[in-house]
């Protein structure tokens, strides 16, 4: 099992598809979901390192669906991706139990960097 292990959650399954083949190619194990609710599904099924979810936090139903990530899998680091990524929605992004909150469209040489410093650290549970 590597510690590289990363769940992809975006609405837009190209999108997903796309981020989660980038992460792979560059040597992280990436599975992908495309709804919240499966997003919580593989998390209860596999050791997940981080979970990277792209999430308008505006919305209700995906701040719903961070936080219930967040306590299916409370040892999973959790970035948020989301569009207008402003100190208010940093602080939304971190009450409802993001590690980190970033601006959309990704930055992927930064989340690729992101993703190596986390993998060397395990989530403290709170």
């Amino acid at each position: 099992m590597t510690e590289l292990t990363v769940l992809v959650v975006d609405a837009d399954p190209a999108a997903a598809a796309a981020l989660a083949a980038s992460l792979e190619a560059s040597g992280f194990e990436a599975y992908v979901a495309i709804t919240g609710s499966a997003a919580c599904a593989v998390a209860h099924r596999k050791h997940l390192h981080t979970a990277v979810v792209v999430a308008d936090l505006s919305d209700s139903q995906w701040r719903h669906w961070v936080k219930q990530l967040h306590g299916a899998a409370p040892r999973t680091w959790l970035l948020v991706v989301t569009p207008g990524a402003s100190n208010e929605m940093t602080g939304v992004g971190h009450g409802l139990g993001a590690d980190g909150v970033l601006p959309a469209p990704v930055d992927l040489h930064a989340l690729r960097d992101r993703l190596r410093s986390l993998s060397v650290r395990r989530r403290p549970s709170y």
